[in-house]
Protein backbone atom coordinates (compact mmCIF):
# COMPACT_ATOMS: atom_id res chain seq x y z
CA UNK A 1 0.00 0.00 0.00
CA UNK A 2 1.22 3.50 -0.89
CA UNK A 3 0.14 7.10 -0.49
CA UNK A 4 0.09 10.17 -2.72
CA UNK A 5 3.12 12.39 -2.19
CA UNK A 6 0.95 15.53 -2.56
CA UNK A 7 -2.32 14.95 -0.69
CA UNK A 8 -1.58 11.74 1.16
CA UNK A 9 -4.51 9.81 -0.29
CA UNK A 10 -4.25 6.05 -0.32
CA UNK A 11 -3.17 4.49 -3.63
CA UNK A 12 -4.06 0.85 -3.91
CA UNK A 13 -1.58 -0.07 -6.60
CA UNK A 14 1.93 1.11 -7.30
CA UNK A 15 1.09 0.81 -11.04
CA UNK A 16 -1.65 3.47 -10.78
CA UNK A 17 -0.32 6.53 -12.63
CA UNK A 18 -2.46 9.27 -11.02
CA UNK A 19 -3.84 9.92 -7.55
CA UNK A 20 -7.59 9.16 -7.41
CA UNK A 21 -8.10 12.11 -5.04
CA UNK A 22 -6.08 15.05 -6.45
CA UNK A 23 -4.91 13.77 -9.82
CA UNK A 24 -1.21 14.23 -8.96
CA UNK A 25 1.11 12.02 -10.96
CA UNK A 26 1.90 8.98 -8.92
CA UNK A 27 5.14 9.46 -6.98
CA UNK A 28 4.25 7.05 -4.27
CA UNK A 29 5.88 6.93 -0.90
CA UNK A 30 5.85 3.37 0.36
CA UNK A 31 4.67 2.88 3.89
CA UNK A 32 7.01 1.48 6.47
CA UNK A 33 5.79 -1.43 8.49
CA UNK A 34 5.93 -1.12 12.22
CA UNK A 35 7.88 -4.32 12.19
CA UNK A 36 10.60 -2.91 9.97
CA UNK A 37 13.71 -2.45 12.06
CA UNK A 38 15.11 1.07 12.08
CA UNK A 39 18.86 1.13 11.86
CA UNK A 40 20.49 4.25 13.17
CA UNK A 41 23.51 5.46 11.25
CA UNK A 42 26.82 4.74 12.85
CA UNK A 43 27.99 7.68 14.95
CA UNK A 44 30.97 9.68 13.89
CA UNK A 45 33.91 8.05 15.62
CA UNK A 46 35.34 10.07 18.46
CA UNK A 47 38.92 9.21 19.11
CA UNK A 48 41.43 10.04 21.74
CA UNK A 49 44.25 12.25 20.65
CA UNK A 50 47.33 10.02 20.76
CA UNK A 51 49.71 12.97 20.97
CA UNK A 52 47.72 15.78 22.55
CA UNK A 53 46.10 13.79 25.35
CA UNK A 54 42.47 12.75 25.64
CA UNK A 55 40.42 15.42 23.95
CA UNK A 56 36.92 14.01 23.31
CA UNK A 57 35.97 17.09 21.28
CA UNK A 58 38.27 16.17 18.40
CA UNK A 59 36.98 13.72 15.82
CA UNK A 60 39.09 11.84 13.33
CA UNK A 61 38.09 13.98 10.34
CA UNK A 62 39.07 17.22 12.07
CA UNK A 63 42.34 15.93 13.50
CA UNK A 64 45.25 17.66 11.77
CA UNK A 65 48.31 15.63 10.93
CA UNK A 66 51.52 17.09 12.32
CA UNK A 67 54.94 15.54 12.23
CA UNK A 68 55.89 16.70 15.72
CA UNK A 69 52.66 18.06 17.23
CA UNK A 70 53.52 17.75 20.91
CA UNK A 71 57.04 19.02 21.43
CA UNK A 72 56.39 22.76 21.60
CA UNK A 73 53.04 22.29 23.32
CA UNK A 74 54.61 20.13 26.06
CA UNK A 75 57.47 22.56 26.45
CA UNK A 76 55.01 25.39 27.09
CA UNK A 77 52.61 23.70 29.51
CA UNK A 78 55.16 21.64 31.43
CA UNK A 79 58.07 24.06 31.59
CA UNK A 80 58.06 27.48 29.95
CA UNK A 81 54.84 28.87 31.42
CA UNK A 82 55.41 27.47 34.90
CA UNK A 83 59.06 28.49 35.02
CA UNK A 84 58.23 31.93 33.67
CA UNK A 85 55.53 32.38 36.31
CA UNK A 86 57.99 31.48 39.09
CA UNK A 87 60.64 33.87 37.77
CA UNK A 88 58.15 36.73 37.39
CA UNK A 89 56.90 36.16 40.93
CA UNK A 90 60.43 36.19 42.38
CA UNK A 91 61.39 39.33 40.47
CA UNK A 92 58.10 40.95 41.44
CA UNK A 93 58.80 40.40 45.13
CA UNK A 94 62.34 41.70 44.72
CA UNK A 95 61.10 44.90 43.10
CA UNK A 96 58.45 45.41 45.77
CA UNK A 97 60.95 44.97 48.62
CA UNK A 98 63.84 46.73 46.88
CA UNK A 99 65.92 43.57 47.02
CA UNK A 100 66.47 43.74 43.29
CA UNK A 101 69.40 46.13 43.77
CA UNK A 102 71.03 43.86 46.32
CA UNK A 103 70.77 41.00 43.84
CA UNK A 104 71.95 42.98 40.82
CA UNK A 105 75.05 44.29 42.62
CA UNK A 106 75.88 41.04 44.43
CA UNK A 107 75.13 42.62 47.78
CA UNK A 108 77.26 45.74 47.29
CA UNK A 109 74.39 48.26 47.06
CA UNK A 110 71.27 48.32 49.21
CA UNK A 111 67.82 49.59 48.29
CA UNK A 112 68.15 52.41 50.83
CA UNK A 113 71.21 53.71 49.02
CA UNK A 114 69.52 53.63 45.62
CA UNK A 115 66.31 55.24 46.85
CA UNK A 116 68.29 57.80 48.81
CA UNK A 117 70.03 58.80 45.59
CA UNK A 118 67.08 58.83 43.20
CA UNK A 119 64.22 59.63 45.57
CA UNK A 120 60.92 58.01 46.44
CA UNK A 121 59.71 58.20 42.84
CA UNK A 122 61.90 55.23 41.98
CA UNK A 123 60.62 53.29 44.97
CA UNK A 124 57.02 53.86 43.94
CA UNK A 125 57.85 52.80 40.38
CA UNK A 126 59.54 49.62 41.61
CA UNK A 127 56.55 48.70 43.78
CA UNK A 128 54.12 49.20 40.89
CA UNK A 129 56.35 47.22 38.56
CA UNK A 130 56.68 44.45 41.14
CA UNK A 131 52.92 44.03 41.48
CA UNK A 132 52.55 43.99 37.70
CA UNK A 133 55.13 41.20 37.47
CA UNK A 134 53.21 39.19 40.05
CA UNK A 135 50.01 39.76 38.05
CA UNK A 136 51.77 38.44 34.94
CA UNK A 137 52.93 35.45 36.99
CA UNK A 138 49.33 34.64 37.93
CA UNK A 139 48.18 35.11 34.34
CA UNK A 140 50.93 32.73 33.20
CA UNK A 141 49.56 29.97 35.45
CA UNK A 142 46.05 30.71 34.19
CA UNK A 143 47.30 30.45 30.60
CA UNK A 144 49.00 27.14 31.34
CA UNK A 145 45.74 25.73 32.69
CA UNK A 146 43.73 26.94 29.70
CA UNK A 147 46.15 25.37 27.23
CA UNK A 148 46.48 22.10 29.15
CA UNK A 149 42.67 21.73 29.16
CA UNK A 150 42.36 22.65 25.47
CA UNK A 151 40.20 25.68 26.23
CA UNK A 152 39.31 27.79 23.22
CA UNK A 153 40.89 30.94 24.68
CA UNK A 154 44.21 29.22 25.51
CA UNK A 155 46.06 30.33 22.35
CA UNK A 156 44.81 33.90 22.79
CA UNK A 157 45.96 33.93 26.42
CA UNK A 158 49.52 32.95 25.57
CA UNK A 159 49.70 35.60 22.85
CA UNK A 160 48.49 38.24 25.32
CA UNK A 161 50.90 36.98 27.99
CA UNK A 162 54.07 37.50 25.98
CA UNK A 163 52.82 40.69 24.35
CA UNK A 164 52.14 42.20 27.79
CA UNK A 165 55.54 41.02 29.03
CA UNK A 166 57.26 42.89 26.20
CA UNK A 167 55.14 45.98 26.78
CA UNK A 168 55.81 45.92 30.53
CA UNK A 169 59.58 45.97 30.00
CA UNK A 170 59.25 48.98 27.70
CA UNK A 171 56.92 50.68 30.21
CA UNK A 172 59.43 50.30 33.06
CA UNK A 173 62.36 51.59 30.98
CA UNK A 174 60.42 54.68 29.88
CA UNK A 175 59.18 55.35 33.42
CA UNK A 176 62.70 54.85 34.81
CA UNK A 177 64.05 57.40 32.35
CA UNK A 178 61.37 59.88 33.38
CA UNK A 179 61.90 59.38 37.13
CA UNK A 180 65.69 59.04 37.37
CA UNK A 181 67.10 60.13 34.01
CA UNK A 182 68.69 56.69 33.59
CA UNK A 183 68.33 55.32 30.08
CA UNK A 184 68.08 51.53 29.96
CA UNK A 185 66.07 51.37 26.76
CA UNK A 186 69.16 50.54 24.73
CA UNK A 187 70.80 48.18 27.23
CA UNK A 188 71.60 44.74 25.92
CA UNK A 189 69.60 42.97 28.63
CA UNK A 190 66.42 44.92 27.97
CA UNK A 191 66.71 44.65 24.20
CA UNK A 192 67.12 40.88 24.54
CA UNK A 193 64.10 40.68 26.86
CA UNK A 194 61.91 42.63 24.43
CA UNK A 195 63.07 40.67 21.37
CA UNK A 196 62.56 37.41 23.28
CA UNK A 197 58.99 38.31 24.22
CA UNK A 198 58.09 39.53 20.73
CA UNK A 199 59.60 36.38 19.25
CA UNK A 200 57.48 34.23 21.56
CA UNK A 201 54.37 36.15 20.51
CA UNK A 202 55.00 35.43 16.82
CA UNK A 203 56.04 31.82 17.33
CA UNK A 204 53.03 30.95 19.46
CA UNK A 205 50.59 32.84 17.27
CA UNK A 206 51.64 30.89 14.18
CA UNK A 207 51.91 27.61 16.07
CA UNK A 208 48.42 27.70 17.57
CA UNK A 209 46.82 29.20 14.48
CA UNK A 210 47.64 25.97 12.67
CA UNK A 211 46.16 23.94 15.53
CA UNK A 212 43.03 25.93 16.34
CA UNK A 213 40.85 22.84 15.74
CA UNK A 214 42.29 21.31 18.89
CA UNK A 215 41.07 24.07 21.21
CA UNK A 216 37.30 23.85 21.03
CA UNK A 217 36.13 23.44 24.63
Amino acid sequence: MSFCSKCGAQIESANQQFCPNCGEKNQVQPTVSNDTPVINPAPTPIINQPVFGNNPYINQAAQPAFKHPMKWFKFLIYFALIFGAIINFIFGMNYITGGIYFVQTNGQVSAETVYGTFGTGLKVLDIIYGFLLIAISAFGIYTECRLAKYKSNGPLCITILYAVAAGLTIFYDIALLAVTGLNQLTSGTNIFSIVFSVGFVLINYNYFKKRKELFVK
